[in-house]
């Protein structure tokens, strides 16, 4: 079993939670299904249909350990990061996906990765326990 965590960010947003919980039944049991599926198997689902590295276009925006947890029928995305420091996954944000891009969806995931990364989110108790 992997260890889930809701990223809070430094102005109190839940942007992750704030999304699923917002999420009609057309596609919230899908995301709490992928949710548990990551709990119950972790990095296994790496390279499948249900979870991606999140790419980049040049190699200095690359953000090791950062991911996309998908449902491609129900389109939707959330963004989460592997902490090595936990050995858990950090649940970062969330969108439905309406074109084969979403280039400032991927930059603002970017932004709270980058803004988790440099926190001290982890001992200041900026994360919520799935």
């Amino acid at each position: 079993m992997c260890v889930l965590f809701y990223y809070v960010r430094p102005n109190g947003r839940c942007e992750c939670k704030e999304w699923r919980d917002q999420q009609d039944g057309s596609i919230a049991p899908s995301i709490d299904a992928r949710i548990e599926q990551l709990r119950r198997y972790g990095l296994k689902v790496l390279n499948t249909e249900m979870m991606c590295r999140v790419k980049a276009k040049k190699p200095s925006e690359r953000i090791p350990g950062l991911y996309e947890l998908r449902h491609r029928g129900k389109k939707w995305r959330i963004v989460i990061i592997h902490s090595g420091s936990l050995d858990a996954f950090v649940l970062l944000c969330g969108w439905r996906k309406s074109q084969r891009v979403q280039p400032e969806d991927v930059e603002h995931a970017r932004m709270l990765a980058r803004e988790y990364l440099s926190s001290t989110a982890e001992s200041e108790g900026r994360l919520i326990c799935l």
